[in-house]
């Protein structure tokens, strides 16, 4: 049995079309958005982050959606021996 039971906190969304992301969140799971930076967005369930959007930067342009998950966890050595 792993060891591995560390919660997701944060989920970052690189993407080329914020708009449509959001868009497409809102519509499925219901979230809420709020502009941090004008490069950055946070996306809220319920009134509580979770993660955040933000625009491919053009110099990337041509790069596909990217999705960065961020685990807790008070010891990594622990976390994630065998």
């Amino acid at each position: 049995m792993s060891k591995m039971q560390n919660p997701f906190i944060w989920h970052d969304l690189m993407t080329s079309d914020v708009e449509a992301a959001k868009k497409f969140y809102d519509d499925v799971v219901g979230w809420n958005f709020e502009k941090q930076m004008p490069a950055y967005t946070v996306t809220l369930a319920d009134g509580i982050g979770l993660g955040g959007i933000m625009a491919t930067p053009p110099d990337m342009k041509n790069m596909s959606p990217v999705r960065t998950g961020y685990v807790f966890t008070h010891d990594v050595d622990d976390s994630v021996s065998v």
